[in-house]
């Protein structure tokens, strides 16, 4: 990203990092907050909503596949596996999350990717789900440090096509206002940020990388708000539906 004032400041919480290499990344995040507060939130559908994607009439399912139907939790190791995903009866072909006490106050959430070579729809979702799970990793942390017991309203924008400018450049050259705030989430792909007039909330821009350096084949936001009345929220949806369209007329991301 160019250097820039819009750029957020320097976090002062600890970002979600990618800790192995690219045949089985390691996702992972310290949440300040006991593994008794965290682990709920991997295993109760409505704490789940909190952090899990973005508001969507599907997001009640995809919580139901993803946490129900296809896998299984130790609850006393604090351990949930895939369960017939993305092979039936090859457990150890997904993913793996381990919720681990880092201290009285501190827990790790950590996702292990299965292995690619599976099939070929895993893989040709592979990095989409990974980059997914970063996003979601650094919402977790935020809801429950931030928001603990609070719903979220969300804004989604997305587009995809022919290589073009990556969000995150578009957004530091002319924010949308007022979208500025502290870093909460910087990796190559993604970048997180608090907003204070979103209650405070997060928003998160991800692009996937095009074939030349600096641009993107697909681009998202995730903007996340707590307790704005419903005249705010719309204003702050009204807000990301213009600056979305102006830059991507095609696709506004309706």
């Amino acid at each position: 990203m160019p250097e820039d004032q819009s750029r957020p400041t320097s976090p002062t919480v600890s970002a979600v990092r990618v800790v192995a290499d690219q045949d089985r990344p390691v996702i992972e995040v310290t949440v300040a907050s006991p593994i008794d507060v965290v682990w709920p939130h991997l295993r109760d559908p409505e704490l789940i909503r909190r952090w899990h994607g973005w508001e969507d009439p599907s997001l009640d399912a995809e919580i139901d596949f993803i946490y129900r139907q296809h896998s299984e939790a130790d609850d006393e190791a604090h351990v949930i596996r895939s369960k017939g995903w993305p092979e039936p009866g090859a457990e150890d072909l997904g993913d793996r999350f381990d919720v681990t006490a880092a201290g009285p106050e501190e827990t790790v959430v950590r996702i292990t990717r299965g292995p690619r070579g599976v099939n070929a729809d895993w893989d040709a979702m592979y990095d989409d789900i990974t980059e997914g799970w970063i996003s979601f990793l650094a919402q977790l942390k935020f809801a429950v440090e931030r928001h603990r017991g609070v719903d979220r309203r969300t804004v989604f924008r997305s587009w995809s096509g022919e290589p073009g400018p990556r969000i995150q450049d578009l957004w530091a050259a002319d924010p949308a206002p007022p979208a500025s705030g502290a870093t909460w989430l910087d990796t190559d792909g993604q970048l997180g940020f608090v907003v204070d007039a979103y209650g405070p909330g997060l928003v998160v821009l991800a692009d996937k990388p095009g074939p030349e350096p600096g641009t993107a084949v697909s681009s998202m936001a995730i903007v996340s708000t707590y307790g704005l009345g419903e005249s705010e929220q719309a204003e702050v949806e009204s807000a990301w539906a213009a600056w979305w369209s102006a830059r991507h007329p095609e696709q506004p991301g309706d």
